[in-house]
């Protein structure tokens, strides 16, 4: 179970973030429908954290399911397969940092679920990109 929430978490993170990044992009290109949707659903984000202290309420979910709380218990950014190399064989990255990440060969299918779904976010707003670019 902690997998499932783990990996929507992870969705609904990526979705957020392509959301901010993606909703500057429609302002330039003047797609404002498409701003007004990524706006409203940065906002009703921005209400349930407020709404829940500052926390996911996914965080108190996954915390049922297990007793780790390390920082991004309950989530896969995949950070441990995208800078793997700062911690893993340098010492001048922050102890605090690299604690937090998984150690090598933890949770890597996962990691590698949540890179394409970043890949994925990033398809669809260059998608966007193109068919404004196409209209205009």
């Amino acid at each position: 179970m902690l997998t499932a929430i783990k990996l929507v978490h992870t969705v609904i993170w990526a979705l957020l973030a392509a959301s901010i990044v993606a909703l500057p992009v429609a302002g330039v290109l003047r797609r404002f429908g498409w701003a007004a949707i990524l706006t409203v659903v940065i906002l009703i984000e921005c209400g349930v954290l407020a709404l829940n202290g500052g926390r996911c309420p996914l965080t108190d979910v996954a915390a049922r399911f297990t007793d780790e709380r390390a920082d991004n218990f309950d989530i896969y950014l995949g950070i441990g397969s995208v800078y793997p190399a700062g911690c893993y064989q340098s010492e001048n990255v922050s102890p605090q940092l690299c604690s937090s990440l998984p150690k090598r060969g933890e949770d890597k299918r996962m990691e590698l679920v949540a890179v394409l779904i970043l890949i994925a976010l990033i398809a669809v707003v260059g998608g966007i990109v193109e068919e404004s670019a196409e209209t205009h």
